[in-house]
């Protein structure tokens, strides 16, 4: 009668602790599925604000050529534009920029 007490105890003690442990590994399953979602998401913000970034860049840089051409005198895509409303060039001041000898296309921005 010992033994089959014994099982009983053993049976019950082994359900105890199934059940003090199963909360803790539900827990953890949804904080790992929450994980998943929230880095999907953060994955996504990224994708999405680095295309916003681009767009942007490309407007201020095309809006900031548009004021340059207007404050500084000679040809902006050169490369040896002085970028001042007084001098044209940095190797020919004050010659023409059409037909210079020193003309070289700067790479865009």
């Amino acid at each position: 009668m010992t033994n089959g007490l014994s099982h009983l105890v053993a049976l019950k003690l082994g359900i105890l602790l199934v059940l003090g442990i199963l909360p803790a590994l539900t827990y953890l399953f949804i904080l790992q599925k929450l994980n998943r979602r929230w880095q999907e998401r953060l994955r996504q913000f990224r994708t999405l604000n680095s295309y916003r970034d681009r767009d942007l860049f490309a407007v201020y840089y095309r809006d900031r050529r548009r004021t340059l051409s207007k404050r500084y005198i000679g040809d902006l895509s050169c490369l040896y534009n002085a970028r001042s409303p007084y001098i044209r060039c940095a190797v020919n001041p004050q010659g023409p920029c059409k037909e210079c000898f020193y003309y070289q296309k700067k790479d865009a921005c």
